[in-house]
């Protein structure tokens, strides 16, 4: 286990070694990762996954040019990311993503992500625990998007 400190905030970081293989692997995305874009990444990965739900997590979303910058809400606020619930029919998607996403587990505080399981809902009421790749970096400069879901927000973007 690595533990990362960036920005003032302590942050555990489980590595693909710590993790059992019996457990399923959920990944919650709410960017570039979604199905409605139409991404390399996610075509690459697109038969090692499976949709499981739309979901949303407690969050803020910040315009970081090509894609989104997500970071966790702070207790008292009430402030959430529309996303999709996907299940990883394997860790090899996690090393992929884990590049693509600029996170390493060896240095969390250089990475411009860091990965870290949150508690999801999905639609049907059930309880799961979800990889969430949160923004590492300062966001100083960047714009808020106050919309829930990014897809929405990069359409109102493109008719302004």
């Amino acid at each position: 286990m690595v533990i990362g400190k960036r920005n003032g905030t302590l942050r555990q970081v489980v590595t693909l070694s710590m993790m059992t293989s019996s457990e399923p692997l959920y990944l919650f995305v709410y960017g570039t990762l979604r199905s409605g874009f139409d991404h390399p990444v996610r075509n690459e990965i697109e038969n090692d996954i499976e949709f499981i739900g739309i979901s949303q997590i407690k969050g803020k979303l910040y315009d970081n040019g090509d894609y989104p910058a997500a970071l966790p809400a702070e207790e008292n606020e009430n402030s959430f990311i529309k996303g999709e619930v996907l299940k990883l029919n394997n860790t090899e998607v996690l090393k992929a993503l884990d590049e693509y996403e600029g996170y390493n587990a060896n240095r969390p505080d250089q990475s411009e992500y860091y990965r870290k399981q949150e508690n999801i809902v999905l639609p049907d009421g059930r309880k799961i625990k979800a990889w969430v790749y949160w923004y590492n970096f300062p966001i100083k400069g960047k714009q808020r998007i106050r919309h829930k879901d990014y897809l929405d927000y990069l359409k109102t973007k493109k008719i302004a």
